[in-house]
């Protein structure tokens, strides 16, 4: 099984750390694919040119206007893997991520993944575990419902059930080409939209809770707006797009 990592940038420092941990368990077969939408910090230039260098990368770039949902299909349009994994730059993946899928993707079921999301262990806070663990409990019940009941086939109810955080989504690839990727023209909620699509096109139980893998986050936005800021933004826009109103979702680079 060939796996090929993706992620979208800009001007996120923290993008090395996720890098470092992909070229530290990635497969000899393996590729990674990062999609840059318009960075201006000098360093990241700095870091793209060395990575080129190793002949591990694959960099494409965007313009700052294209939706993350854009950079994210730029970025899977390129892969030739089995599995696409999806991440946001800032994410650390476990070591033994891809044991993980090997094994939740032998069965031909399934056809996307998610998991528990969790800030970086030496960021941990009381308060960052409980809004988090809150979190994923959301996210694994709305998997659960989706293994008896099928998704309601309208883009309003996209993050209602299954939907998943667009932190580490994982896709088999041609399902990924069948559904044609995110939605490009959602500047909000494409993470939660494509996994209800996933369940309405291929079926129960097409979509997996990954309850043994764990993987890790910035703080840099809970810490920037406030648990309770995050989640009345994510109530907010998840209204916008039950009502098919514009979003423009603040950037908030990674360190």
């Amino acid at each position: 099984m060939k796996v090929s990592y993706t992620t979208y940038v800009r001007d996120d420092i923290s993008l090395d750390r996720c890098v470092g941990r992909l070229l530290q368990i990635k497969a000899p077969s393996d590729e990674i694919i990062i999609c840059d939408r318009g960075s201006t910090s000098p360093i990241m230039g700095s870091t793209y040119r060395f990575l080129s260098r190793t002949f591990l990368v694959k960099i494409i770039y965007l313009d700052e206007s294209d939706t993350i949902a854009a950079a994210r299909n730029a970025a899977a349009k390129l892969a030739t893997g089995d599995i696409i994994v999806s991440m946001d730059p800032d994410v650390i993946l476990p070591y033994d991520v891809r044991q993980v899928l090997e094994r939740v993707f032998a069965d031909r079921k399934t056809q996307a993944a998610i998991c528990p999301v969790y800030v970086y262990p030496w960021l941990e806070t009381t308060a960052n575990n409980f809004f988090l663990t809150l979190l994923n409990l959301r996210f694994r019940l709305s998997v659960v419902v989706s293994r008896f009941l099928r998704p309601i086939p309208f883009k309003w109810a996209s993050q209602l059930f299954p939907c998943g955080r667009g932190e580490f989504q994982a896709f088999r690839t041609t399902a990924f080409q069948r559904l044609k990727g995110y939605a490009e023209g959602m500047y909000s909620g494409e993470d939660c939209d494509i996994v209800r699509r996933v369940a309405e096109m291929f079926g129960l139980g097409s979509v997996v809770w990954i309850n043994s893998l764990r993987v890790w986050e910035a703080s840099d936005r809970y810490r920037k707006m406030g648990h309770l800021g995050v989640f009345w933004l994510w109530i907010g826009n998840s209204l916008k797009i039950a009502l098919d109103l514009p979003i423009r979702y603040p950037h908030v680079p990674k360190t």
